[in-house]
């Protein structure tokens, strides 16, 4: 009966442990499915978010070049209208001519440049750059000259605005005007106040 009943509770032990050892395997799954649902939700909301900030990022860069695009279409036509106006009021000559010239290609310009988009004006930089590339780097390299000249005339003339004395021109205090030094008869001696003649 002894034996019966050890046999019996060391079997059920077994069952025990064989069981348990299943429910925690069974766990173990399930855990281990649940983490890779959470990490694959995380990195999709990741790529989510990453896709929302690049395409925020791409429409404030849009927003701004479309802004810098209707600023220079402006610029040109301005321009474009000054020299038209500079050559109906001179008279007929080579000048003239050459600013009537310049006038239209400036207007053209900016007739091209308006209402395109930023992309647009980019393919045509690239394939301005493969047909003519001799063309291309010669007019880089003149209008980087230019900004250059440009940016460094502005900090030049920045420096010098800062250096410049400036004059009080305040009435608070009245101009001092010098005394010519007390001297005694020939000799040059200067006169002492304390001592009467």
């Amino acid at each position: 009966m002894t034996t019966d009943s050890s046999t019996s509770a060391t079997e059920r032990a077994q069952h025990a442990a064989s069981t348990a050892g299943e429910q925690g395997q069974h766990v173990a799954g399930v855990a281990a499915d649940e983490a890779r649902s959470v990490v694959g939700d995380a990195a999709e909301q990741v790529r989510g978010l990453a896709d929302q900030a690049r395409g925020q990022v791409r429409d404030q860069l849009d927003e701004q070049s479309r802004t810098q695009r209707d600023r220079l279409v402006g610029t040109l036509g301005t321009l474009g209208d000054d020299l038209h106006r500079m050559a109906d009021g001179a008279d007929s000559g080579l000048a003239t001519d050459l600013a009537r010239e310049v006038a239209d290609r400036v207007q053209g310009a900016a007739r091209h440049l308006d209402g395109r988009e930023p992309s647009d004006l980019l393919d045509d930089v690239r394939r301005f750059a493969r047909q003519r590339p001799g063309t291309f780097l010669l007019g880089a390299l003149a209008a980087g000259v230019l900004v250059g000249r440009v940016a460094r005339g502005a900090r030049d003339g920045a420096v010098a605005a800062s250096a410049e004395p400036t004059t009080d021109l305040s009435p608070t205090s009245p101009p001092v005007t010098p005394t010519p030094p007390t001297t005694g008869t020939a000799a040059g001696e200067p006169i002492d106040p304390v001592d009467p003649l």
